[in-house]
C-alpha cells in the first residue's frame, strides 16, 4: 500500500471535535500518546493545543452547537432551513437556493459527496446531524467547499426537522472549546510549529490556539486566533515528506518563553547515543495495529507524555522494509524513535506536537514534530517525526520576515513515492468521518496516519467541543 494510506496523527484536520461517543477518522494525520504519563502542569508552557472554533446554530431564540467539517468555508450565513432526502442511494437537495441544507449522515456516503450535492443545488450551508448518539465532524477530504459545513448532534437533528422552513443562522460562537485535533510549539513570541497534514485544507478564520494549558477544559487563559498558515511548498501527502507548518498567531504571546529548537548535531549525537525523547500529546491512549480502526473512547483534554528512545533512520528504514515491504520510507528531512517491543508510543490525535530532548543544561530542546506511523504502539513498527533543524532556514527565513514561503532555501527533489502494502498511520487529525476536532482530521490528535479505509472516514467522534483530521 502506498504512504498514502498512511494514518496521520493529527486529528486531523480535521480536524477533528465533540461528545462523549468518540470515533476517531481517518483523517490525514494525527496520533495520540499510548503507554505514557500525565504531564505536571508546569512542565511544558510552549505546548500548543491546535483548536477548531465552536460553530452555533441559532433557530429563533435557541442555540445549538456545531461542529466544522474539515475543508468548510469559513464563513457565516443565515438563510432558510431546507431539507435534504436521500432517495434510493442519492441524495436529493430540492428548493435549497439560497437555504441551509440539513442532511441526516448515512455513515456510508462521504461528507464531501452530501456537500458537493447542496452547493450544486445552491444551498449556502450545510447541516449534517448524526444517525446515531453524539455529536461529530468530519473532513471534506480534498474537496474545497465554498459553503459553511458542519455536523450536530441526532438529538440536534431531530430539533431541526421540526423547524424546516424556518430561518436559521450558522456563526462562530464566542465559546473557548475545549478539545484539540492537533498540537504544536510555540517557537518564537508569534509562531507555532506544527504538521503541514494538521493543517491541509484548513483555514486560519476557524482556528484557535491554546498556549501552556494543561487541562483544556479549564486552563483557557492563553487562547490566541491565528492569523496565518504557512505549510511547507514541498509537503507531499503521498510520503509525508516535509511534514511541518508555522503558524502565525494574531497577537504576539506575552509571560512564555517559546522552546529552543535543537541542532542537527545534536540530534546525530542523541540518535548515537539511543537518547530518549520526550513527546507531548492528548491523542488516543490505545494500542492499534496499522489496519484496525480506532476505538471509541473520550477525547483527552490533559497533556500527557511518554520518552522514547531514539532510532537510527538506517534502522528504522530496514524495520519499514521487513514488515511492510516500503524501502526509504524515511527521508532526510525525518527521523523514529520508539521501542522495538512497543507498548509505548504516538497515536491519532498527537499530531504536530512536539519532541523533545534534554540539553546540557537540562532544558528541553524542539528537535522533531509527530507526523506518521503505522498503528500505534506495535512491536518492531517506530514512530516517525518531522526533523526540525532540516527545515531551520526555512522556518527562521519566515519569522524574519525575508520570505513568505516555508520553502527549502536551495531546490531540493521531492522524493520518489514509496510503495507499500500496509497502511500508515500519521499524526495529523481530520478525516471523513468525525474527528474529535477535525475538527481534530483532525490528523499524531489525530491525525497521525492517513485514513486507513473509507470506513474511518465516515465514523463518529466524541467531540464536546469539536474536531481533528
Amino acid at each position: 500500500m502506498a504512504l498514502s494510506s498512511i494514518k496521520l496523527y493529527c486529528l486531523t484536520f480535521l480536524t477533528i471535535f465533540f461528545i462523549s461517543t468518540v470515533s476517531l477518522v481517518e483523517a490525514k494525520p494525527q496520533a495520540r500518546i499510548v503507554g505514557g504519563q500525565e504531564s505536571l502542569p508546569s512542565d511544558w508552557p510552549f505546548m500548543v493545543a491546535v483548536m477548531k472554533k465552536v460553530r452555533e446554530l441559532r433557530l429563533g431564540g435557541q442555540a445549538i452547537s456545531a461542529l466544522s467539517m474539515s475543508g468548510e468555508d469559513a464563513g457565516e450565513v443565515k438563510g432558510e432551513l431546507a431539507g435534504c432526502n436521500k432517495t434510493g442511494e442519492q441524495l436529493e437537495c430540492l428548493d435549497v437556493v439560497g437555504a441551509v441544507c440539513l442532511i441526516e449522515r448515512d455513515g456510508v456516503t462521504d461528507f464531501s459527496e452530501m456537500v458537493k450535492i447542496c452547493q450544486a443545488a445552491g444551498g449556502i450551508g450545510a447541516i449534517m446531524f448524526n444517525n446515531e448518539p453524539g455529536n461529530f465532524a468530519g473532513t471534506l477530504q480534498d474537496f474545497k467547499a465554498t459553503i459553511p459545513a458542519v455536523g450536530i448532534s441526532q438529538e440536534d437533528g431531530a430539533i431541526l426537522l421540526a423547524s424546516v422552513g424556518e430561518q436559521i443562522s450558522l456563526h462562530y460562537s464566542a465559546q473557548v472549546p475545549d478539545s484539540a485535533f492537533c498540537g504544536g510549539a510555540l517557537i518564537d513570541t508569534r509562531w507555532v510549529l506544527t504538521a503541514a497534514h494538521c493543517m491541509v485544507n484548513q483555514q486560519p478564520e476557524s482556528l484557535l490556539v491554546n498556549i501552556g494549558g494543561h487541562d483544556l477544559e479549564t486552563d483557557q487563559n492563553n487562547v490566541f486566533g491565528v492569523d496565518k498558515i504557512i505549510s511547507h511548498t514541498h509537503f507531499n501527502s503521498d510520503t509525508i515528506s516535509n511534514d511541518i507548518a508555522l503558524l502565525k498567531l494574531e497577537s504576539e504571546v506575552a509571560g512564555i518563553e517559546p522552546v529552543a529548537r535543537a541542532d542537527a548535531d545534536f540530534i546525530i549525537q542523541a540518535i548515537v547515543a539511543g537518547t530518549n525523547a520526550t513527546v507531548l500529546g492528548r491523542g488516543l491512549q490505545v494500542a492499534i495495529t496499522g489496519t484496525e480502526e480506532p476505538p471509541t473512547t473520550e477525547e483527552v483534554k490533559k497533556l500527557f507524555q511518554v520518552d522514547l528512545p531514539l532510532v537510527s533512520n538506517t534502522d528504522c528504514n530496514q524495520v519499514f522494509l521487513a514488515n511492510l515491504g516500503t524501502p526509504n520510507a524515511v527521508t532526510d528531512n525525518m527521523f523514529c524513535a520508539g521501542r522495538v517491543e512497543g507498548g509505548i508510543g504516538t497515536c491519532f490525535g498527537d499530531s504536530g506536537g512536539p519532541l523533545l530532548l534534554p540539553g546540557d543544561d537540562g532544558r528541553f530542546q524542539l528537535a522533531g514534530i509527530t507526523s506518521w506511523g503505522v498503528g500505534c504502539a506495535q512491536p518492531e513498527l517506530y514512530d516517525v517525526y518531522a526533523r526540525v533543524p532540516f527545515f531551520a532556514e526555512a522556518i527562521d527565513a519566515v519569522i524574519s520576515g525575508k520570505s513568505i514561503n516555508l520553502e527549502p532555501i536551495s531546490p531540493e527533489p521531492i522524493p520518489p513515492k514509496p510503495v507499500s502494502s500496509e497502511p500508515i498511520t500519521t499524526g495529523l487529525g481530520s478525516g471523513a468521518s468525525g474527528l474529535p476536532f477535525l475538527l481534530s482530521l483532525g490528523i499524531l490528535g489525530i491525525l497521525r496516519r492517513l485514513a486507513n479505509n473509507q470506513r474511518f472516514l465516515n465514523s463518529t467522534i466524541n467531540q464536546p467541543s469539536y474536531l481533528s483530521l
